[in-house]
Order: C-alpha cells, then structure tokens, then sequence
C-alpha cells in the first residue's frame, strides 16, 4: 500500500505539473499537490549490522546551548549547556559525550580548567563504556598545557594509546609540554623523531620552528654545530609556508642561524636558490597570492643568464609566472605564456605551455597566435591527450571568427584523427548544435546519432541524455512526433533528474500531459524497494569505525576523519554501500560538506537510479539538506523555492562556511563584498569577510539576491540561475541577442563556459533536491518556460 500511495501521489503531481503549465511561457506557477510526505522515512535497515550516530548537541534539551554554539556565542553554549546537565541522570556512555562536549565548550570559551575538569571526568568513566576515552584524555592534555600545568599534560599524554590515529597530536603535545617543563632535551629527539616520520605530519611548521629555536638555543650542544641544521628547517616553513613564515617564527630563526653560518663561513648567503624561489612561487599561488608567485618566479628569470637558458628550473619558472599571471585581474597572460613556450623549448611541460599559451591568447582576441599555439601542439605532440583539445579550440575560435565551414570541418575531424581522445563527444555535439540552432535537424541527425552511441551509458552532470534528448528534438522537428516521444520517455527512465531530463519532461508532457506522468511514475517504480545497504560489509565493522561513530556525536569531525582513514572505511577503493553509509553519517553528524565530498568523483552509479527504495540514501549524501532552518526561513522570506537554495550553495561552496574564491567572494553562497553591501539593508547584518563567513549571514543574502534576480527574470525564472553566475547585465544581453530561442538551445549557447555549465547543473541540482525534500516544487523545475523572452 505504501508504493501504491507513493505511485498515485507522484502521478497527480507530475500530472499536475503538466496541467498547469498550459500556454507556458510567462504563465502562473503551477500548484501541486501531492500524497507523498515531503521527507519521507529513510527504507527499513538492509542486513547489513549498520553504524549510527546520535549528536549529542540534537537532544531536545540542548536546543538552547546548539542555538548558541551555532551562533558562535560558545560562553552562552557553555552556559546553556551546564544548565540543562543539572538535575539530569546519563547512562555512563552518555554522560562521557556530554562531559566530551562540555569540555570542548568550554575549551572554546578559554576557560582551560573547565576544560580540562569536564575531559577529565569523561576519561574516568570505563573505556569498555567510553570508547572517547582516550580522545578525552588527550583533550585534557591539550587543556593543561595551553594553561601552563606541563606536568599534569604530560602525564595525560604519556596515557594515550599508541595505537590511535592520534599518535602525532599526542607526540606534538607531549614534546612540547616537555619544552614547556624546561626538558628541551627530551623535546629535541621527540622534534626530530616527528619531522622525520612524514614531510608534512600534523602541526609540521610548528614542530620545525621549535625544533629550530631548540638548535639555536644551544639545547643540544653547541649551536653553531647545529645552525646548518635550523637553517633548512626555517627556510623550508618560509619556502613551503610563506604565509607562516613570519608570524611562526622561521624567519626569525633563519636569521639566526645565517649569523651562525656566516661566522663560520663569511662566504655563505641565505639568497634564495632557483630551486626555492620556485617552490616558493608554487606555494604563493596554492595560498592565493598570484602577485608573489609572479615576483617570485620572475626573479629567478630575471637573474638568468642571456639568452634564457631552456628546459628544466627555467621552465617550471616560466609556466608559474604565466599560471599566476592568469590569476591577476587586468592582466593578459598571453605574453607570459609566450615566455613559457620559449623557455620550456625541448621539455616535456611545453605542450602544457603551448596549450595554456593558446588559450589566454584567444582569451585576448589575438586569435591569430592563439591558433598559430594550437597547430604547434598538435605538430609536436601528436599523441598527447591535449591535442584534440587544441584542435577543439581552435575550431571554436574559426567558428567565432564567422568561418562556419571551417568550424565544423575541424570538430568533425576530431573522432577521426583522436579516436581515443576525451573531446570526441563534445566535438560531435558543437557540430549538431551548430545545425540545430540554425534549425537545420537534418543535418544534426547524423552527429547526433553517433555521439547518442558513444554517451549512452554517460551518467557525467553536464551530458547525461544531451545526445539523446536533441535527437528527439530533431524527430519531432522532422515531423516523426510518435518516435519523438518515446525518445523522450527513454530519457526519463535512463537519466534520472539530469538537466536534459527534465527537458524531456517539459517536451513530453507539452505534447502529452498523462504520458509525461505515466513515464516519471514508471520510471520511478523501477527502483522502488530494496534495502540499503543491500549487504553487509567488513569495513563497516571494528573498532576505528565505532570510535569514529562516537567522535562525530560529540562534534570531532577530523578525529573521526583519521579514524576512518585508519579503519580502511573510506577512499576509492571501497564498495560504494560503505561510501555511502559513512556520508551519511557524516551528514548526520551535522557535517554535510565531508558527506558530499564522497559523492564527487566516481561515485555515479547512483545517478542512474530515481531517489527512491535502496537508492534514497546515497541521493540524500550526495544532495544534503544542509544549514536547513536557515534554508527554510530565508527562502519562505524571499520567496524562492528552498530546494533553489541549496542547489545555488552545493554549487558555490560545497556547504563549506569559510569558503573563499580567488575573486574574494565568501561564504556558503559566495558573495562579494560589492553584492553584499547591496543586500544588507534592512537585515541588520554586516558585509565584511567575517559576516560573509557567517551561515546566516551568507544564506539571507543569497536569497535575498536569488529573490530580486527572479523578479528581474520573471518571464523565466531559470535565467535567474545564469545570472547569479554571471551577472543580470550579461544574461540581458544574451536573451536580446537570442530572443525567442528555446531554452536549451539557449542555455547551450551561452558564451560563458563557466555559465553554462553552471545552469545546467544548478538545474539539475534543484531537480534532486525537490524530489528528495519539497515534492511540490519539483513543477517548476519540470515546467520551465520553453523560451528565454518574447
């Protein structure tokens, strides 16, 4: 009865979605009802004997204290949270979590001794019954040595298992509450022991500088022995960690140390080497300086002899100042990148450097150089896996420049010369498009039927179903409308919730509203049922995974992430049931950006599959109702539909609060500051980087902007989408110099790459996201108006 009731509720509304969409363009939104609960109860547990998770701070009565710990008020947490405690009677397990959270309050508030009270008392209850023991003993550790009690740190340290994760925090705590004791001997070996263990283990740059202030002191012998020593180590943290650099320490040290040297060797210069200021200059641009990475990289350049020398240092040089030149606004890379190709002459990176150089020369309309750069690639390196995408952009740059015949001459050569190559696909379909937007769907047929074969079991975001769904188009244009539809069904059953399925869906049901619903509901009892997971799995089992269970509950997420690692539960490797099991209980654990990084990456085989039965978890990882009553208020205030909400943010930011792009915009909806100045009035919020980094700041004002962009939109609500990416001027313009093209067909020709890509998958997105949560409005993402204005 249930499947039934489910049935018939998505029949009247998908039948609804086709009813009320009539005339369609600029038409009313259609309301729909539907049977279903808009957040249906997850399908019965499968055999398999299922890790779970319950967050302490989602208890009922700690409503108070996680409103403020959200709220970044954590004295206000801590409070709340002490208050509720009181009177209260925990089964042992559950008072050592409640103990592990309020010592993380309190630790977070600076009240250390509170800190390290409520730690203690949850390392006192039995490991048996306590399996954060001892996470909670390294946290009172951590506790005691940031107040100054070494002794009480160290013995807590020296308690930890050896055989947990944390081995490296506890070694670095341990050496440095040792330090603190006035035992630097001790800490030296312990330095020295870490650093050697791996190149970048936990707290490296701090472990490097006390190492080398330890050398320099004399704590192991006579300094000038040893300044060699700290030399390296400062200038690695100032070379692989220039933004540490100064406030770690390293350069203070450095310079100790070349006094040392210089002593011994008046000859010895701390200049940086070709090979530093290289890694330097990679490291600038891994920490999003572009400005540095250029001066560092140019210097090296600079000081070379003349001519340039080719290959090698010289080369990786070149290339970085033309990568970071790219990132610099106002600047043309195009003659970095000629400087590139120059000095990487007879090295392997110069097609990279022909490549790049190709690219930002037709960037800066010097079309010319740019295809003069494309035909030496392919000259030179016939068999690299770029030369079909040098001809791929030198035949858009031919169709750009208005040489039509050229254009798809060059893309239709591309499957022949590069039958391996990854562009033969995009090459067939830039040839169908090409006819199709000229209406010539005789001619797309062919292109279209080849890459139909080639993409048939695609499942990728962007070109699921695309070849199909054009084809149908062409049927229908060629008058074949019985052939046209049943294209148009296939899709729908093969593409679930993809862009170019709910076209399908919007075409079907023009033609046929009770076959559109016939073909969704059919497709949708097809992955009804099953459990999830459907069998049981090793890796979901031991002791790392349950210890892993009880650090999420208490708000550890990266201590349950190295669990994880540990236990062999998470990585490419594993069956795709135990990916989906722990991203679930990450989102679960309040931490939906962990869970749906999992989804990214080859974990696909869920997109093939309606969000229903066994299938409805690995949709909810991959599609998280994240920042939810925020989500729901802000969306109900500026009238958006809040599964449009959270597309825009899985979008922008993966969910992550501290997101930062290169073009400085922040937080979860990424927001500039210009943009955010224009939202604020009338929230009582800031615009700065903090108040951007906020969630609640972040969600309003991106709601607030997707509300406006929607009204300025209103014919087609969907361009709001480009234009949230793009810009409202820029998505004008397009619409008047395309007015009246069908939507797809316009979506595929937007001049932005970056943009069109975006609406695609941001449409697709909210599809997912309103079938999963908000049923009702799935009929405006399957009802989008067939053209993009009058």
């Amino acid at each position: 009865m249930a499947k039934a009731r489910m049935r018939a509720g998505l029949t009247l509304c998908v039948a609804l979605v086709a009813a009320c969409r009539g005339g369609g363009v600029g038409g009313p939104a259609p309301v729909v009802s539907t049977a279903e609960p808009a957040n249906p109860a997850p399908p019965a547990a499968g055999p398999a004997r299922m890790p779970t998770v319950r967050v302490v701070m989602d208890d009922p009565r700690l409503k108070d204290a996680r409103e403020r710990e959200h709220a970044k008020d954590y004295a206000g947490a801590l409070r709340a949270f002490t208050l509720a405690r009181q009177g209260q009677t925990l089964a042992p397990a559950d008072a050592c979590a409640w103990d592990f959270v309020e010592g993380r309050l309190a630790s977070a508030t600076g009240d250390l001794a509170a800190a390290a009270s409520a730690f203690d008392r949850a390392t006192k209850t039995a490991t048996a019954t306590c399996e954060l023991a001892p996470y909670a003993t390294l946290r009172a550790a951590q506790a005691y040595a940031r107040g100054g009690k070494a002794d009480e740190a160290i013995a807590r340290a020296r308690a930890v298992p050896e055989a947990l994760p944390i081995k490296d925090e506890t070694k670095v705590l341990l050496a440095e509450a040792l330090a603190a004791k006035g035992d630097r001997a001790a800490a030296v070996a312990s330095w020295r022991a870490l650093l050697a263990s791996g190149p970048h283990m936990a707290r490296w740059v701090d472990t490097a500088v006390r190492l080398a202030t330890a050398l320099l002191d004399g704590v192991d012998g006579d300094p000038s022995s040893h300044a060699r020593e700290a030399y390296d180590l400062a200038l690695r943290v100032a070379v692989e960690a220039p933004k540490l650099a100064e406030t770690s320490g390293a350069n203070l040290q450095r310079a100790r140390a070349t006094t040392l040297l210089r002593a011994k060797d008046a000859s010895f210069s701390d200049a940086l080497t070709d090979a530093d200021r290289v890694k330097l200059a990679q490291a600038w641009i891994d920490a999003g300086e572009a400005a540095k990475a250029v001066a560092e990289a140019g210097a090296v350049l600079a000081a070379a002899p003349k001519p340039t020398p080719t290959g090698g240092i010289f080369c990786k040089a070149a290339s970085l100042r033309a990568t970071a030149s790219a990132k610099l606004k106002g600047v043309s890379s195009a003659d970095a990148w000629g400087d590139a190709i120059l000095a990487c002459a007879g090295d392997d990176a110069l097609v990279s450097a022909l490549y790049s150089g190709g690219k930002a020369s037709l960037a800066a309309k010097r079309t010319a150089e740019g295809l003069d750069r494309f035909a030496k690639l392919e000259q030179t390196f016939p068999k690299h896996r770029l030369a079909d995408d040098a001809r791929f952009h030198a035949a858009v740059a031919a169709k750009d420049a208005g040489d039509e015949t050229r254009f798809v001459a060059m893309m239709t050569s591309i499957p022949v010369d590069y039958p391996e190559g990854d562009m033969r696909g995009e090459a067939l379909f830039r040839v169908a498009l090409s006819h199709a937007s000229r209406g010539d769907w005789a001619a797309a047929k062919t292109p279209l039927d080849d890459l139909a074969v080639r993409e048939k079991d695609d499942r990728h975001w962007a070109t699921a179903a695309r070849a199909a769904y054009f084809r149908a188009r062409a049927a229908a244009a060629l008058g074949d409308a019985e052939d046209a539809k049943a294209r148009y069904t296939q899709i729908v059953k093969d593409a679930p919730l993809s862009f170019y399925m709910t076209q399908a869906y919007a075409r079907l049901a023009e033609g046929d509203a009770p076959a559109a619903a016939r073909a969704l509901d059919d497709a949708v009892s097809r992955d009804e049922g099953g459990a999830f997971p459907a069998a049981d799995h090793p890796e979901l089992h031991g002791p790392g995974v349950d210890r892993a269970c009880r650090l999420l509950e208490v708000g550890e997420i990266e201590a349950a992430k190295r669990e994880l690692a540990a236990a062999g539960a998470v990585g490419d490797t594993v069956p795709a049931e135990v990916a989906w099991v722990i991203g679930d209980l990450y989102n679960r654990a309040g931490a939906p950006e962990v869970g749906h990084a999992l989804a990214k990456g080859k974990r696909t085989e869920y997109l093939a599959h309606y969000p229903v039965g066994r299938w409805r978890t690995p949709w909810e990882v991959a599609f998280p109702r994240a920042f939810e009553p925020l989500v729901m208020k802000e969306s109900a205030a500026n009238r958006i539909p809040a599964p449009l909400a959270w597309a825009i943010m899985r979008e922008e930011s993966s969910f992550y609060p501290e997101a930062k792009s290169v073009s400085n915009a922040y937080g979860l909806m990424q927001l500039i500051t210009p943009t955010a100045q224009w939202m604020a009035p009338g929230t009582g919020y800031g615009f700065d980087e903090a108040s951007l980094k906020r969630p609640e700041v972040s969600i309003a004002f991106g709601t607030k902007l997707l509300g406006k962009l929607r009204t300025q939109f209103a014919v087609n609500p969907a361009l709001a989408i480009s234009a949230y990416n793009g810009g409202g001027g820029a998505v004008q313009r397009w619409v008047a110099q395309r007015s009246g093209t069908d939507f797809e067909l316009w979506v595929e020709q937007i001049p932005w790459e970056e943009t069109r890509l975006y609406t695609k998958r941001v449409l697709a997105s909210q599809a997912a996201y309103a079938f999963l949560y908000e049923r009702p409005a799935l009929a405006e993402v399957l009802s989008i108006p067939r053209n993009v204005g009058p």
